[in-house]
């Protein structure tokens, strides 16, 4: 098979429809998600896993690591995720598509203790060239690297990457269709 592909997303406004989700810990109320972006996102989950034994899934986000882990793990999932006006039960179908995105994703990278510098100097696209680099050049090195991100600053990042290594990473700027603009990156 074609070499594996190593999708990485940043986390709000990327994935969720929400921006800056700073707070300590994730507001587990807000309107994160609608039905139909869960959708999209467990179709494109699938279509990556489906097109490639090898390939990966990881969120890369540069301060609330630990906040994602826990909002997407099942312990977390199960008791307290809620959909826009309502609160979720055990059998409730949002609850199912998170519990069922989780299961696709291989990482989540970010630098929680550095969450003040990073987040009050503008050090994302610092950490995030810097941990793609680390991909490239170590633990992904056999990858191809698929970077889709809302700001323009770690899309800038990745590009200077992408200048640096040549053919080793596509920096894909999500500025409205996450769904349209991974296919039409999709090969």
């Amino acid at each position: 098979p074609d070499k594996p592909v190593l999708y990485v997303f940043d986390f709000d406004e990327t994935l969720t429809i929400q921006s800056k989700i700073l707070q300590n810990p994730i507001n587990l109320s807000d309107n994160m998600f609608d039905d139909q972006r869960l959708d999209d996102i467990l179709y494109m989950f699938e279509l990556i896993r489906d097109s490639h034994p090898l390939n990966k899934i990881i969120i890369l986000t540069a301060n609330i690591a630990e906040n994602v882990k826990q909002y997407l793990s099942e312990n977390t999932v199960a008791a307290t995720i809620s959909a826009p006006g309502k609160i979720t039960s055990a059998d409730d179908p949002i609850q199912d598509l998170i519990k069922e995105i989780y299961s696709h994703i291989d990482g989540i990278i970010g630098d929680d203790v550095a969450r003040q510098i990073v987040s009050s100097a503008g050090g994302a696209p610092q950490f995030k060239y810097k941990e793609m680099e680390k991909m490239i050049t170590d633990t992904y090195q056999g990858y191809t690297i698929k970077f889709f991100d809302d700001n323009t600053d770690n899309i800038d990042a990745a590009n200077k990457l992408a200048a640096t290594y040549p053919s080793k990473i596509e920096p894909i700027h999500v500025t409205n269709n996450l769904l349209s603009q991974f296919t039409s990156s999709f090969k």
